[in-house]
This record gives structure tokens, C-alpha cells and sequence, in this order.
């Protein structure tokens, strides 16, 4: 019975870490959402996925 009392409690303190982001994982999105796009303009407007086939020579 402990050893289950255990693994539940164990398993909802998982997701509640899950579903809420810790301090570092917010700020490390706001870091990337900040650079995202920064090509666009300069690039025609092309994704990332373009630009690399466009450099490998990819058709």
C-alpha cells in the first residue's frame, strides 16, 4: 500500500511539473520567440526548410 501511496503521489507531482513550465523553460522561450523570423525579410520570406534546400541544392 506505501509503495502505491508512492507512485501516486510521485505521478501527480510529475505532471503538475509537466504542465507547468519552469522559470528557465519560460525564459528560454521568450529567448527563442524573440529570433524567430529574423531571416524573413532579408530572405524573401522563405522558411528555414527552404533556405537549407536552397543551400544544399536541393530541387
Amino acid at each position: 500500500m506505501e509503495a502505491e501511496a508512492r507512485e501516486i503521489l510521485a505521478t501527480a507531482v510529475a505532471s503538475e511539473e509537466a504542465s507547468v513550465p519552469s522559470r528557465s523553460a519560460q525564459e528560454r522561450r521568450k529567448r527563442i520567440e524573440s529570433v524567430i523570423g529574423i531571416w524573413k525579410n532579408e530572405m524573401g520570406g522563405k522558411t528555414t526548410d527552404e533556405i537549407m534546400q536552397e543551400l544544399r541544392g536541393d530541387d
